[in-house]
């Protein structure tokens, strides 16, 4: 499913340009954390927000790290688990 952030929509770190994925058509990269692979959707280097979609293979674990804007967290399968439940 292709992802568009519509021209003139005011948000956050986007400057009122269009913004276009095809995550169908991204390669998996991996990570530093063994079991790990990310497809950055969007990136935005001057506040440091991004979007990405990430796969884990079971029992890959992602060290603790903080987040000083915003995280959301999808699970399509499987579960995560972290130090806050």
């Amino acid at each position: 499913m292709d992802a568009v952030t519509p021209k003139g929509e005011k948000q956050t770190g986007v400057e009122g340009h269009s913004h276009i994925v095809r995550p169908a058509e991204m390669d998996w990269q991996k990570t530093s954390f063994p079991g790990c692979e990310a497809k950055p959707l969007y990136f935005d280097p001057k506040t440091g927000i991004a979007t990405l979609l990430m796969k884990f293979e079971p029992g890959a674990v992602l060290p603790d790290h903080e987040h000083v804007l915003v995280e959301q967290t999808y699970v399509l399968s499987g579960k995560l688990v972290d130090k806050e439940g």
